[in-house]
């Protein structure tokens, strides 16, 4: 009980730090499927669960496919994304999907979950800093996943429906995008 509760305030401890000196990506060649299969570790060990069903599913071109990312923000995005729908899951028990596909600009990671979902009057504030549906959270996950992935020239969107579960949409360039070093797209 102590360790999860350590854990649980060094998460804590941990998001107030990234929110207050988020530093532009360092760039590196990344495969994805590395980066997800460690925070999907890392979130498997944090709620040493067995009763959640986890798919992952990607082509084969994926396997081989690298981005122009920075492996450390990329993995606190994935985890971050993946402990939330870990937590909505009611008794720890349901299915977490996650798909990766890719096109010649882009690669689309989307994680679905058979949550609880996020309640309809939420939804439009989840990206503010420091708001919360949760008990023990900071609000400053989402805020802190949302800024990487705009400091990257990528997106991520949420849609969810109350009892049903929620999808998270997470967008990044394949390419580094090129001008003001912060990762700006046009596309946005």
């Amino acid at each position: 009980n102590i360790e999860k509760k350590v854990l649980e305030g060094s998460h804590i401890i941990n998001n107030l730090l990234n929110y207050a000196r988020l530093k532009l990506p360092q760039y590196e060649p990344v495969n994805i499927l590395d980066v997800l299969a460690e925070s999907l570790e890392t979130v498997n060990s944090r709620f040493l669960t067995h009763m959640v069903e986890v798919e992952v599913n990607a082509g084969d071109m994926i396997a081989g496919l690298r981005i122009d990312a920075d492996p450390h923000q990329l993995g606190e995005v994935l985890t971050n994304v993946l402990t939330n729908a870990f937590q909505a899951l009611p008794d720890r028990t349901g299915r977490v999907g996650v798909t990766v596909t890719a096109g010649d600009e882009w690669l689309e990671i989307l994680i679905t979950d058979t949550g609880t979902g996020i309640p309809a009057g939420a939804l439009p504030r989840i990206y503010e800093p420091f708001f919360t549906t949760k008990s023990k959270g900071t609000g400053l996950g989402l805020t802190i996943c949302s800024e990487v992935l705009h400091l990257h020239g990528g997106t991520l969107e949420i849609e969810s429906t109350e009892g049903e579960g929620t999808m998270v949409r997470v967008r990044l360039p394949i390419k580094r995008r090129q001008g003001n070093g912060r990762g700006h797209s046009a596309d946005r």
